[in-house]
């Protein structure tokens, strides 16, 4: 919406940057994807993408990396996560197979062997 106002049109052509650019940058820097980026993030990205095509062209994928790290951390936390879960369970059956291969009765199994259970 914001960018369909001439003003801040006005302002992107004295920065040099086209409106279609400053969408994109939008997007690149809003890094939660809540549609929301502080203000002093965006004007700190469009002076980053003040100058010649190339300087914009880097500073895009400078951005494009950063969120892609963001993703790549968050399914790190959240695989470790599952892995952790993961190894709780296997030592719970580990140690239940040894307990049967001892001969121990579990609280689960005396009371399989209890008259009616």
């Amino acid at each position: 919406a914001h960018l369909a106002d001439e003003r801040v049109k006005a302002y992107f052509r004295t920065l040099e940057i086209d409106v279609s650019q400053a969408r994109a940058l939008f997007v690149l820097l809003d890094m939660e994807e809540s549609d929301e980026v502080p203000i002093e993030r965006f004007v700190e990205g469009c002076m980053r993408m003040r100058g010649d095509a190339k300087s914009i062209d880097v500073n895009m994928l400078l951005y494009e990396n950063e969120k892609m790290l963001l993703k790549i951390t968050s399914f790190i936390e959240y695989a470790e996560e599952k892995f952790e879960n993961i190894e709780i369970k296997l030592e719970k059956v580990r140690s239940e197979a040894r307990s049967s291969a001892l001969g121990t009765v579990g609280p689960a199994s005396r009371q399989s062997l209890m008259p009616g259970g």
